[in-house]
């Protein structure tokens, strides 16, 4: 089964909107996001993506779960 995860779960934010922001802020890295938006401060699993959308501007990204049979 295929899952998408499109932004931070804990704080309802999207990757979208946080990539928006991060472009028109200037803003590079996932310490500059977290320090003026509310993202990345409780379960933090959305951290890898968020460093990702940075490095590539992909803001939804692909989990394939191996569980299924």
């Amino acid at each position: 089964m295929k899952y998408e995860v499109t932004k931070c779960v804990c704080n309802n934010i999207s990757f979208e909107e946080m990539k928006t922001f991060a472009v028109r802020n200037e803003i590079q890295s996932i310490e500059g996001l977290v320090n003026v938006l509310q993202v990345a401060t409780n379960c933090r699993l959305c951290v890898p993506f968020i460093k990702k959308m940075l490095a590539t501007g992909k803001t939804k990204f692909e989990i394939v779960s191996h569980d299924e049979k």
